[in-house]
C-alpha cells in the first residue's frame, strides 16, 4: 500500500517540462563545433559564451520561471542554430560530421 501511495505522489508531483526540439538541434550543432579544431579557439569561446546564455534561459524555462515562453526560447535556439550552420557549414564542413 505504501509503495502505491508513493508512486501516486511521484506521479502527481512530476512536472516534466517538454523538450524543445530547436534547442536540442542547437545543442547538437554547438557540441560538434565547440570541439572542432578547424574553428579558432577565440570563436569557439564566443560560441561557448552564447551557448551558456541560451542554456541559462532554458534552465529558467525548465524551472517554471519562464513557463509561458517556450515559443520565445524555441525561436532563440532556432535562429542561433541557423546562424551557426550558415557561418560554419562552408568554412568548416568537416565539423558537422
Amino acid at each position: 500500500m505504501r509503495a502505491l501511495l508513493g508512486l501516486a505522489l511521484l506521479a502527481g508531483c512530476s512536472n516534466k517540462v517538454p523538450r524543445i526540439p530547436e534547442c536540442d538541434q542547437y545543442a547538437a550543432v554547438f557540441h560538434k563545433l565547440s570541439r572542432c579544431e578547424a574553428i579558432s579557439e577565440s570563436n569557439r569561446e564566443l560560441m561557448k559564451g552564447l551557448f551558456q546564455t541560451v542554456r541559462t534561459q532554458l534552465e529558467k524555462f525548465e524551472s517554471g520561471e519562464y513557463k509561458d515562453r517556450n515559443g520565445d526560447i524555441a525561436r532563440i535556439c532556432k535562429s542561433t542554430h541557423d546562424k551557426l550552420r550558415l557561418d560554419y557549414e562552408k568554412f568548416a564542413p568537416d565539423c558537422f560530421k
